[in-house]
């Protein structure tokens, strides 16, 4: 059972291309000494790089021509488990990526701080790691691959620390995780922040009929019908440290 924590830079949100990648491989019980760097690479990809990409990670068309092409990207065959940040989103990036298990930690982060104003992966790592110049220094340096997948190694170490039964091993840890991707606290829209139960009927019908609904948003909508009680939201939570 092969793991990874993997981050990517891509083209942008339409039909995404990989142009710069990074993985770790990950064993547990989780120790972020022994962990090791897999590999990191940039690719060419076939397409433009959107504005609204190039503002977040600043790598330039022009960087990218003479490295191999993002068609032929693959990770390694024996990786089953793939660990990210809004990890499905890389996933789509990656050609023939059927079969591989998402673990998301953004939606492990919603469960465990459920207070949080913001989960971005930044917001995160001054959650964890205090208002510190280490904490400013993981967050400056963030959108860079490489930089990006060392942030998820320390996130991931402290869920870790926080709930070590739920990561005892990935089958629990993927179940889980899929439990997470389903939301109980609304992440948007006119009820952003409430419990999914609060948002009432009109709203529903009217997200219900929206064309690019987020699926995850519609089973929650599903599973958790107006009025109804709840599971505890901080049944999960972890100590701050």
């Amino acid at each position: 059972m092969t793991a990874i924590l993997f981050d990517a830079e891509t083209t942008g949100l339409t039909e995404p291309q990989i142009i710069e990648w990074c993985y770790q491989f990950v064993t547990l019980p989780f120790d972020i000494e022994a962990s090791r760097l897999g590999a990191s690479g940039r690719c060419k990809p076939s397409k433009p790089i959107e504005f609204g990409a190039l503002a977040t990670h600043g790598i330039l068309d022009h960087e990218l021509a003479r490295f191999p092409d993002a068609a032929d990207f693959k990770l390694p065959s024996e990786v089953e488990f793939v660990i990210g940040w809004n990890v499905a989103s890389d996933l789509s990036a990656i050609p023939n990526s059927d079969g591989l298990k998402p673990i998301d930690l953004i939606g492990i982060a919603r469960r465990f701080w459920p207070d949080s104003d913001s989960y971005s992966q930044s917001a995160i790592i001054y959650r964890l790691f205090g208002r510190t110049d280490v904490a400013r220094e993981m967050v400056n340096e963030a959108h860079s691959a490489v930089m990006d997948v060392l942030n998820l190694a320390a996130i991931f170490g402290k869920a870790a620390d926080h709930r070590p039964g739920l990561f005892a091993d990935f089958n629990t840890l993927y179940e889980f995780s899929e439990e997470c991707s389903v939301p109980e606290i609304m992440p948007m829209g006119k009820f952003k922040g409430r419990p999914v139960s609060e948002v009432d009927q009109g709203w529903r019908k009217w997200y219900f009929n929206m064309p690019d609904a987020d699926p995850n948003i519609l089973k929650a909508l599903d599973k958790w019908p107006f009025g109804c009680r709840m599971p505890d939201p901080n049944r999960y939570a972890a100590r701050q440290s």
